[in-house]
């Protein structure tokens, strides 16, 4: 029979062990920015090329594309090519929803809730030809500007979509 002494020290271990698994699988970090104005001053570096995708946790053609972007993002860690994607869900969704989503998915792309919803203040400022529905990309390199509102079948195509904006 073991000693109550040593079985508190494997309770202790177990805990510990468990803590120290929690922090070390930190969640994806979601921002959450108020305003659209907000968001663009988030992707305002010139020699950075921004792979920005619009989509939410209901929409179930935005969540299909979304591991093209999470591949996207591995390969473009430590460039100047950065993926963003931006949730169009309900602030009140962020802990119920968006935060719990990334749960499992250890992505290199920054990852924002826009809040703003006064859609028709920012929709035309996105993109002229973006109409409101998602998923959509866009890709921005300074002043220019790749619009699609298709989704992606595999990374191949979102690769060859962006390719024309990448800054090497």
């Amino acid at each position: 029979m073991e000693s109550i002494c040593y079985i508190k020290m494997k309770i202790f271990v177990i805990i510990l062990l468990s803590l120290l698994h929690i922090i070390a699988t930190k969640a994806q970090s979601v921002s959450v920015v108020d305003k659209y104005d907000d968001l663009l001053t988030k992707l305002n570096s010139p020699d950075t090329t921004y792979i920005v995708n619009y989509w939410a946790t209901w929409c179930g053609p935005c969540v299909k594309e979304l591991p093209y972007f999470y591949a996207l993002a591995e390969n473009f860690k430590g460039s100047k090519n950065k993926v963003v994607l931006v949730s169009l869900d309900f602030k009140s969704q962020l802990e119920k929803k968006v935060i719990p989503f990334f749960e499992n998915i250890p992505t290199k792309a920054s990852v924002f809730l826009l809040a703003d919803k006064d859609y028709d203040s920012y929709i035309g400022r996105v993109h002229p030809d973006w109409e409101g529905a998602i998923p959509i990309t866009v890709v921005i390199k300074n002043d220019k500007k790749l619009f699609t509102d298709q989704e992606f079948e595999n990374v191949a195509q979102l690769s060859q979509f962006v390719k024309p904006l990448l800054t090497f």
